[in-house]
């Protein structure tokens, strides 16, 4: 279908450009046309070729897929499809070595319909409440994915009224900052900025600020030089809305926020993977309740040849639907979730042995970033969704939430 798809877009281009003489700028198109038609086809080959480039080693067969990386797939799998998070359809193909930069690749607008549970604010709500309780248990600290979660124009506190915190014993000082901030908050929220601090100064203000956000508060504290130069500090301070003003919308973003913020923390808390599963749960279980599914963990796959594996979880109705593969959430995101993409493919092989009329899905993640798989004809891949991104994080419960309702019927 690429390469269709390609001779297509070649043929277009020449009828709408032969009948007169071609600028540089029109042989430019032409040529990149033909290029990406002699790609997809030379790719195209690679993945007709997957399954004949010899027997599997001895070695490798008795490897357990835990041991894989994508270097040792390289020798069995050449090339795989882009797949798409939005549509679910698999794209342009690729060769496997590109396979770190195509995780990289950036994700498209959010523009398809909401399942209805999303349509749902009590159901959001419920769901939202449920994933910072299992962050704030785990005391991820509060980071930015990148997103613009502070106000542009942050109140500004005086050092002097920073003159009793400073005055403080080191134990003392994260009670005295958060009496502060409280004091300064408005709205559930403070937003302040200070300047002219010493070194020192600054690094208490984030030690004290650190220890509030393990204690489970909602603060945050960063060094940022202005425009002249000059260093100040910005912190932050969300305060939890009490649960008498459950019900409003403001409470809604306030914990969509605290979510977020928490999930690009996930790699600052340095966890065994065990909090990566806790995440997961935290995010799966709800889908699988609504959907009426049932999850197994820890479950032994093997089929043929292939490497024997342990998927961590099995999603299932009457079939399996997805496998879902966890791994240790830290800042070498890439390599790490290229190694869980091999373990994945050998689970996605071995699965399609036991329902080939019924592929299922594969999903590959640390907790903050997301890489799904499917494997029918040819192996696809989509790039890497970091769900600590607020759309992203509705663009991955919409993308379960559809497929794997789809997939039960």
């Amino acid at each position: 279908e690429v390469v269709v798809g390609e001779k297509v877009s070649l043929l277009k281009t020449h009828r709408e450009t032969l009948n007169k003489r071609l600028s540089e700028e029109e042989f430019a198109v032409l040529e990149e046309k033909w290029y990406e038609y002699f790609q997809a086809k030379k790719v195209h080959s690679e993945m007709e070729a997957q399954g004949k480039s010899g027997r599997m080693v001895g070695s490798d067969k008795i490897k357990s897929s835990s041991r894989w990386n994508m270097q040792d797939m390289s020798r069995y799998v050449r090339a795989f499809a882009s797949l798409s998070w939005q549509s679910g359809q698999s794209t342009s193909a690729l060769n496997i070595e590109s396979l770190e930069n195509h995780l990289q690749f950036p994700i498209g607008p959010f523009d398809v319909q909401l399942h209805k549970c999303l349509q749902n604010e009590q159901w959001k709500r419920r769901y939202l409440r449920t994933q910072a309780l299992v962050l704030r248990v785990l005391q991820c600290p509060l980071s930015n994915a990148g997103d613009e979660l502070q106000p542009s124009e942050p109140s500004e506190l005086a050092v002097a009224e920073l003159e009793e915190f400073f005055a403080a014993s080191s134990k003392e000082r994260p009670q005295q900052l958060l009496e502060l901030l409280e004091a300064k908050a408005t709205g559930g929220r403070a937003h302040l900025v200070v300047a002219d601090l010493a070194k020192g100064q600054r690094q208490s203000l984030h030690i004290a600020c650190n220890v509030l956000a393990k204690q489970g508060r909602m603060v945050q504290s960063k060094s940022v030089k202005e425009e002249d130069g000059h260093e100040v500090n910005l912190i932050h301070l969300w305060m939890e809305v009490p649960d008498g003003n459950a019900g409003s919308v403001e409470d809604v973003e306030d914990v969509e926020e605290e979510v977020c913020m928490r999930l690009a923390g996930l790699a600052d808390l340095q966890g065994p993977e065990a909090s990566t599963r806790c995440v997961i749960d935290s995010l799966i279980f709800p889908l699988c309740q609504e959907l009426e599914l049932g999850i197994t963990m820890e479950e032994s796959c093997r089929a043929g040849n292939f490497p024997i594996s342990i998927c961590d979880y099995i999603l299932r109705s009457d079939e399996v639907l997805a496998v879902i593969e966890a791994k240790r959430c830290s800042p070498n995101w890439i390599w790490t979730l290229s190694q869980g993409v091999a373990q994945c493919i050998w689970q996605l092989a071995i699965l399609r042995e036991s329902q080939p009329s019924k592929p299922c899905l594969g999903l590959v993640t640390d907790g903050r970033r997301w890489v799904c798989l499917q494997l029918q004809q040819q192996l696809a891949i989509s790039s890497a969704l970091d769900i600590s991104r607020k759309e992203h994080f509705w663009i991955l419960l919409n993308f379960l939430l559809q497929h794997l309702e789809s997939k039960c019927k």
